[in-house]
């Protein structure tokens, strides 16, 4: 995570993924967590979800896809659970951090894979074809 100033206010932020999201349908607890490193108040900071695809959904706090954290004094850490129900599409995820006076960061990547077992189910299939198809 790349720490980013202006007006000298810096914000971090880290992406913490809790419970299962291997499988559609899961259900997973998404922790943000943003963290005032400057030297003035964060004004205004905000934080979202990059990179959720359309057929995920976000549970709470609210539907919004953008979550106010309001102002964050020097030094302090705000952080915000988001509950996320993943859909059939993988993604790679994100959280970026913002405020008025300070420029947007953003946390590490999060690959959420498709499961193991329905990757291997997928390739049993495929296998069980290709040997169909030869056998025929």
């Amino acid at each position: 995570v790349v720490p980013s100033a202006k007006d000298n206010t810096t914000l971090t932020v880290f992406l913490q993924l809790n419970g299962s999201y291997s499988n559609p349908g899961d259900v997973f607890q998404a922790v943000v967590k943003v963290k005032n490193t400057g030297e003035r108040m964060a004004v205004r900071a905000y934080t979202y979800l990059e990179n959720i695809p359309q057929d995920w959904s976000m549970l709470s706090p609210d539907s919004s896809r953008v979550f106010q954290l309001g102002n964050i004094p020097q030094g302090e850490t705000v952080t915000k659970t988001i509950i996320v129900r993943r859909g059939q599409t993988d993604a790679t995820i994100y959280s970026v951090a913002c405020a008025r006076n300070a420029s947007c960061v953003s946390s590490d990547l999060i690959p959420v894979p498709i499961s193991l077992l329905v990757s291997l189910a997928l390739l049993g299939s495929f296998a069980g074809l290709y040997y169909w198809r030869r056998r025929a």
